[in-house]
């Protein structure tokens, strides 16, 4: 399970699999996920903590990995063209981010920011592939799991771009 070393840092040792199990069944991305689905992959996911303002994901750097968070709150910011950072949303526990990422490798849409200490459990991009190659249903659940989240999300935004450019 290798993390980029951005993360790595912030990794918590020594939790179960079972604790990881549990933070896992609060998340929305794997409510659809069986209790024995969610221990698979919680083998393969790490739990990190950060303290408030850390950047956990950092806009135009290139990732590979997705976080759910368990607690704490977390600012989205987004760059205009004039290089100004605008904060765009707030993520509470059970939400994920860069799950686009997680599929594409690559860089992140916007930079999330820590407003607050904050766990998360995360995931990187190999050990998506590898959980996906060793349980494929699993695989594909998670994938069409994330394939939903991108696509409300991208809904959001077509009907905010919509009202910004009637309003």
């Amino acid at each position: 399970m290798e993390l980029p070393i951005e993360m790595r840092s912030y990794i918590v040792p020594d939790v179960t699999n079972d604790e990881k199990s549990s933070m896992a069944e609060k998340a929305t991305l794997f409510s659809e996920l069986s209790r024995k689905e969610i221990e698979l992959l919680a083998e393969h996911m790490h739990v990190c903590e950060a303290g408030q303002g850390i950047a956990i994901l950092k806009e135009g750097e290139r990732g590979g990995y997705l976080c759910v968070l368990i607690s704490g709150r977390l600012d989205v910011y987004k760059e205009s063209g004039s290089g100004q950072s605008r904060k765009i949303s707030t993520v509470r526990p059970g939400r994920a981010i860069g799950e686009m990422s997680l599929i594409d490798g690559q860089a992140y849409s916007a930079t999330v920011l820590a407003t607050e200490p904050v766990k998360l459990l995360v995931l990187a991009q190999n050990d998506f592939i590898n959980v996906s190659r060793r349980y494929p249903r699993l695989g594909l659940k998670l994938l069409w799991r994330i394939s939903r989240l991108v696509s409300l999300r991208l809904r959001q935004t077509s009907a905010g771009l919509t009202e910004h450019l009637e309003g």
